[in-house]
């Protein structure tokens, strides 16, 4: 709810004529989404197109809670396919009536079926915006440089770096929802028992077994082959049964030392996400508490060493 209130509060400092009928709007966007806008793809894209010409306002994005924002369609400019497929996508979340019906209580509004702006909001501001997810535009560099990679018929391995906790496996699964992209994971790579001995442990870069990431991903996909491989469970200490993957142009492999150089042979693409090490730890904190420790002194050294030695983050394309 709190992120909902600093909304309220941002919206009215923004938009000081905002009447009440605003306020139960943003409410409503928030809690529900942008559902209610969707009736086909192509209508939307038509309907963008016309706004986009419209907007003469600089481009903006307002946080609205509940993990959405406003964009303003002016940012959208030459890039209104792309918009209108997050803003497709943004529209299949559940929507929070509970929410919703506190909200109202808490500003004493009633529901309504208007889902329109105010006429002097309209007269006063002419709004002109789409409903996104915020993860989308948190993500919004990486997912531009994909499209683009797409839109290319490009033939390439995507991999994505960066320190642990900073975001690379929220990033791939938008990758996946967006344009079903397959991917893999180095965690599905960690040592096995029988290769963590002294000289692999010390080796800087060492820490996964990309000897098998290259032979069951790397080489086959090359080849342009069907992928099968294996994810190793550190739970039980064994690999699983082999995954059968058809080969695609575009595929995706996350997580850190997937941008090794002992894959520099292979046409990549490299994208880093950063994360400063104070928000890192708060994160791994919430994330994995039991084993934080671990993490700072194993690890998050480890990962470090090996982005010094090899200069990762200046190898890659794009930094979200």
């Amino acid at each position: 709810m709190k992120s909902i209130i600093d909304a309220i509060n941002l919206e009215k400092e923004l938009h000081p004529q905002a009447t009440s009928q605003d306020i139960s709007k943003l409410i409503y966007q928030a809690c529900f989404g942008n559902g209610h806008m969707i009736t086909s793809v192509k209508d939307c894209l038509d309907q963008l197109k016309q706004e986009v010409v419209q907007d003469n306002s600089k481009p903006s994005i307002q946080n609205i809670g509940n993990g959405y924002v406003r964009v303003s369609c002016s940012a959208m400019k030459k890039k209104e396919e792309l918009y209108n497929l997050l803003f497709v996508h943004s529209s299949k979340q559940d929507p929070d009536t509970k929410l919703y019906q506190s909200l109202l209580m808490k500003y004493d509004l009633q529901p309504s079926n208007n889902l329109h702006h105010s006429k002097v909001y309209v007269d006063t501001y002419d709004p002109h915006y789409r409903i996104i997810k915020k993860e989308y535009i948190d993500y919004m560099k990486g997912i531009e440089f994909v499209y683009r990679q797409i839109q290319n018929n490009e033939r390439i391995l995507i991999c994505i770096e960066g320190p642990c906790a900073s975001g690379k496996t929220t990033f791939s699964n938008i990758l996946h929802e967006l344009f079903s992209l397959t991917i893999f994971h180095m965690d599905d790579y960690f040592l096995q028992p029988f290769q963590r001995v002294p000289e692999r442990l010390e080796e800087i870069g060492g820490n996964v077994d990309y000897e098998r990431v290259k032979k069951e991903i790397f080489d086959p996909w090359s080849k342009q082959e069907n992928i099968v491989y294996q994810r190793y469970n550190c739970q039980t200490l064994k690999l699983e049964e082999p995954i059968h993957v058809p080969y695609r142009d575009i595929m995706v492999i996350e997580g850190s030392y997937s941008c090794h150089p002992y894959f520099k042979e292979f046409d990549t693409r490299k994208i880093w996400i950063d994360l400063d090490s104070e928000e890192q730890i708060n994160r791994l904190e919430k994330r994995s508490k039991n084993l934080l420790e671990r993490f700072i002194k194993e690890w998050i050294p480890k990962e470090n060493a090996y982005f010094k030695k090899y200069d990762i983050k200046s190898t890659c394309d794009v930094i979200i």
